[in-house]
């Protein structure tokens, strides 16, 4: 008995030293890489220098895929049949051209294979000649053992940045060379397997800043730490066997990963709806005949588990792989929840309430914009083809009337500029449980873009309602593919309009019974006067808010003291061929010819401090417009100091509904929050009245509503001026046009040729289009995190803040402004 008892005490204690040993030196190699100790390290560069360096690089690829190993892995060049055939199916599944490497050893810090430059480098040729013989060979073990620890130190956060630096460095040399740009935007999507989900949530956080790449992590089996890293990664997505008990490992071991921490780095990416877990099969187990990757086993469907595995992956990357949400099937019949769904009740609110081809006379009606249509928010299997969004054109140039009643693609440029704006907020979008919540409350979120992956700025304006219902306006620039099918390529956020085409009238009163119907007279501009064409357009009544409010009216319409000088009629012609008027503006509001001009520095603050809402109780139904000029004495020089072509920033307030009928927002009946704006806008000659008026348009940082009122660029004619989702006809609004040549004008300089104000428009696009999809989690909500007011003067003061730290920071633009004096005056 003795003789076998003591050799296998020998053999356990012999096992335990190892183990202890192992442990004791794994950190060793993350030290020695960091110190330079060998010549492998030494020579490595440093992630940062890698984005600099040119590299001889393959053509870029439409996909970027990088597979990290389990801890059975011995090397760069080694991987498990089964993992290898995974890897290729996914390349052969993606469309297009897909790069998926797997040419890092995930737990070396340098790359460095088990039998590379090592101390023990026979004994680990030896166990790897083993391990090719037979996988499932005892030896194997020491093999699992080591790795192991690394994944320890790969999790530490004492040794795990610095390991995790080095692979990053690695992994990131590999893409580089498979011909990833840096700041293209394109998602490169880690797949791990084991051990080797960890080694992948360690390097995201390095991949993302060096490279200015959204990262992506899919686990099959995965162990995974609270690593900081998951703060930098788009989303998890976690593949778990019904019979795999790794992964629950992972959520035992590491406190961060308890629901008892709820700010841990795990429990804010999980709250934000970045964490999803996905039943790879009930069968599959962590390794063996029935993993995820055989191509034996099936499930009850009678697909393999391979199949099954690699099907998640593509169609989570293509987008294919989507459900309803829950709620949303249990409130379909509930009836209107917010004003959105009331409002949908009136037929003139859908765009096919009017015929695509319009026919108005364009001596009396104006188009809005030269290019206007409806965004269609493409089906899940178009979205690779179209890019973008779909648009149902409604109105071109001239050159281009044929597309009139097309229905095209519509796209960002290929600019690499504005492709890294459009990149740079185009995320996955998983709706957490808070969007769930608020659907109770009648908040309208984009329950149709819920599990999409990879919604760009242009699908979240199109997709943040229910309904293909989004009329925009483009700006130019505007470039024009034609072919087999033909698309749109814009360089800045679509406009968000009412109506179509726009008119100058003066109402004369009603012609009907009901009050829908008008009798207008058009203005004339040969003499000047509101004696032109008359005409019977149509105002249908506006529906009352949830809070029996009443948006806008119609009454006594023809009686306002502001008929007398017109109104800007916005609409389209319904199928009977009469003008529906959608939105209204006063003319007296929007030309450039100030009611009252307040002068000098002393004035203007009394005016700012005590004029803007003194009295606004008699202002109820009328209008003013003020110019403020504290650097002037003459009235006249300061409005002529206003021309054509000049562009300003808007600071848009409105207030709340207090008083006998204080809307339930309205604290005690006498407060309200309000809302705050900026907004762009552009003095322009209009050809109507052939004469200069304001040309607005507003950037709305604007959380989920009731309204359906979509975060964005809103035109006058949408955002106020519509009589049934517009603010002017019931809210006290004040709009504040800053002038200030310094900010709104373009700089002449060889590197700088737009202004500041340029600068905020796309920093405001940028926040806007994170607003409508919640950064991911198809929600955003006012509180201290996220408010208009915080949020859009962070847009402000980030643009302010670049500009000033290009003027200090760089000689080169120092040097610039120094040969012309002019700019640089006017930048101080």
């Amino acid at each position: 008995m003795d003789m076998i008892l003591n050799p296998l005490f020998y053999l356990i204690t012999l096992a335990l030293v190892l183990f202890f040993v192992t442990a004791m030196f794994a950190p060793f190699e993350a030290l020695g890489w960091w110190a330079g100790w060998s010549k492998n390290e030494v020579e490595s560069e440093s992630i940062n220098k890698l984005t600099s360096t040119p590299v001889d690089a393959a053509e870029e690829a439409d996909w970027y895929l990088f597979y990290l190993t389990g801890i059975g892995g011995f090397s760069k060049d080694y991987l498990a049949e089964r993992e290898g055939n995974f890897v290729k199916y996914l390349g052969e599944r993606l469309p297009g051209k897909a790069v998926v490497a797997r040419d890092v050893f995930p737990f070396s810090v340098s790359n460095n294979p088990l039998n590379g430059e090592r101390f023990l480098t026979r004994m680990w040729n030896w166990i790897h000649n083993k391990q090719l013989k037979n996988p499932n060979n005892v030896f194997v073990f020491f093999v699992v053992i080591r790795n192991l620890f690394q994944v320890a130190i790969s999790s530490d956060p004492r040794y795990g940045p610095i390991n995790n630096l080095g692979v990053a460095q690695e992994v990131g040399r590999s893409l580089l060379e498979k011909g990833y740009r840096p700041g293209s935007g394109k998602p490169i999507y880690l797949l791990g397997y084991s051990g080797g989900a960890q080694v992948s949530a360690g390097i995201t956080r390095y991949l993302h800043k060096t490279l200015e790449a959204p990262v992506y992590i899919f686990t099959m089996g995965g162990v995974i730490s609270d690593d900081p890293g998951l703060d930098d990664m788009e989303h998890l997505y976690q593949l778990i066997g019904g019979q795999d008990f790794f992964p629950k490992v992972g959520a035992a071991a590491f406190p961060g990963r308890w629901p008892i921490l709820p700010y841990s780095h795990w429990n804010k990416a999980k709250s934000q709806g970045r964490i999803s877990a996905i039943n790879a099969g009930e069968n599959v187990i962590h390794t063996g005949p029935t993993d995820y990757f055989s191509e034996t086993a099936t499930l009850p469907d009678g697909q393999t588990h391979m199949d099954h595995t690699v099907q998640i992956v593509t169609d989570i990357i293509t987008g294919d792989y989507a459900t309803k949400g829950t709620v949303q099937d249990l409130m379909d019949n509930l009836g209107p929840k917010n004003n959105y769904e009331n409002y949908e009740r009136l037929p003139f609110i859908h765009p096919a309430y009017y015929p695509v081809k319009q026919t108005v006379p364009p001596e009396l009606y104006r188009p809005i914009f030269t290019w206007m249509g409806r965004m269609i928010l493409p089906e899940p299997e178009q979205r690779p083809t179209v890019r973008g969004t779909l648009f149902e054109v409604y109105h071109t140039d001239e050159a281009h009337r044929h597309l009139v009643g097309q229905v095209i693609n519509l796209r960002y440029s290929e600019d690499p500029t504005v492709q890294k704006r459009v990149w740079s907020v185009t995320k996955d979008v998983y709706f957490n449980r808070k969007v769930e919540e608020s659907k109770l409350t009648g908040l309208v979120h984009p329950d149709r873009l819920n599990r999409w992956h990879l919604v760009n700025p242009l699908e979240s304006i199109a997709g943040a309602r229910p309904n293909d219902d989004v009329i925009v306006g483009l700006h130019e620039p505007i470039e024009i593919e034609e072919g087999e099918t033909t698309s749109l390529y814009i360089t800045h956020e679509p406009v968000q309009i009412s109506g179509r085409y726009y008119g100058l009238v003066q109402f004369i009163g009603p012609t009907t019974p009901d009050g829908e119907e008008f009798q207008v007279v058009h203005f004339n501009r040969d003499t000047g006067q509101f004696d032109g064409v008359k005409e019977t357009v149509c105002l249908p009544h506006v529906l009352p808010t949830m809070f029996k409010l009443a948006p806008s009216t119609s009454h006594n319409l023809e009686k306002s003291p502001l008929n007398s000088e017109g109104w800007y009629i916005y609409g389209a012609q319904n199928d009977d061929g009469m003008f529906v008027v959608q939105s209204l503006a006063p003319r007296e509001l929007l030309r450039l010819q100030p009611e009252q001009v307040v002068l000098g520095k002393k004035e203007t603050i009394r005016y700012l401090k005590k004029g803007v809402w003194g009295k606004e109780a008699t202002q109820k139904g009328r209008v003013s417009s003020v110019l403020l000029d504290p650097n002037r004495q003459d009235g006249a020089e300061a409005v002529a100091n206003w021309r054509e072509g000049d562009q300003a920033l808007i600071a848009s307030v409105y207030g709340g509904i207090t008083g006998r009928t204080p809307e339930p927002y309205a604290v005690m009946g006498k407060y309200y929050f309000g809302h705050f704006s900026y907004g762009t806008a552009r003095v322009v000659r209009e050809p109507l009245a052939d004469e200069l008026r304001f040309e607005i348009e507003y950037h709305q940082v604007y959380t989920n509503n009731i309204d359906g009122l979509i975060s964005g660029a809103l035109h006058w004619s949408r955002y106020l001026g519509d009589r049934q989702w517009g603010f002017a006809g019931f809210r006290p609004i004040s709009d504040i046009v800053l002038k200030l040549d310094s900010f709104t004008e373009p700089y002449d300089l060889p590197t700088m040729r737009r202004s500041p104000l340029e600068a905020v428009v796309n920093t405001l696009e940028l926040m806007t289009a994170r607003y409508r999809i919640g950064d991911g989690t198809g929600g955003t909500y006012v509180g201290p995190a996220n408010n208009c007011s915080q949020d859009s003067n962070q847009a402000l003061y980030a643009t302010i803040k670049r500009v000033d730290d290009l003027y200090r920071t760089r000689p080169d633009f120092q040097m610039m402004l120094k040969q012309n004096p002019d700019e640089e005056d006017r930048l101080e």
